[in-house]
């Protein structure tokens, strides 16, 4: 009787903890979030090539892109590698403004910055970029950086400064 309920406690405590690998075909993408079964993802999320292999990873943090991504080639080798961090957005208060991730990458012996904006109505980009670019600089000790405004996950043609 003991083996049993041990057994059962302890097929209770796997199945309840949360995934931490997810194919991003498994999650949803609602209200700005990354979610599994209506609640915001929290793990590392892959996609795949045609063929099966991995092509990236991304890790996700409370339904939002926080922490260690890569990029995977053919081979398997890391083409590109970077983290995100999100900003905290009530320095930068604005109606439109849903979320703030600055992204640090790296392709070879290339290092970049981006800074991610992302906005809830892209008719409606009318905050003061050139501001928001410059506190970033300063106070996370970015020298250059490229400033992307996004709907959602997806940049807006033409709409970046």
């Amino acid at each position: 009787m003991k083996k049993k309920s041990y057994f059962l406690f302890c097929l209770v405590a796997i199945s309840s903890c949360d995934q931490t690998n997810i194919s991003m075909d498994k999650l949803e993408w609602v209200d700005e979030l990354y979610l599994v079964n209506e609640r915001p993802y929290t793990g590392v999320v892959f996609n795949k090539f045609e063929d099966g292999n991995i092509s990236g990873t991304i890790t996700i943090k409370n339904g939002i892109p926080n922490g260690g991504w890569k990029a995977l080639g053919f081979d398997r080798e890391i083409v590109q590698e970077g983290n995100y961090q999100p900003v905290e957005i009530y320095k930068f208060s604005h109606p439109n403004i849903r979320r703030l991730n600055l992204v640090f990458g790296k392709e070879g012996p290339y290092n970049s910055w981006d800074l991610f904006i992302v906005v809830k109505d892209s008719d409606k980009i009318n905050f003061d970029t050139p501001f928001i670019k410059s506190q970033i600089q300063k106070n996370y000790h970015v020298d250059s950086i490229t400033l992307n405004i996004v709907l959602g996950e997806l940049e807006l043609e033409g709409k970046s400064k």
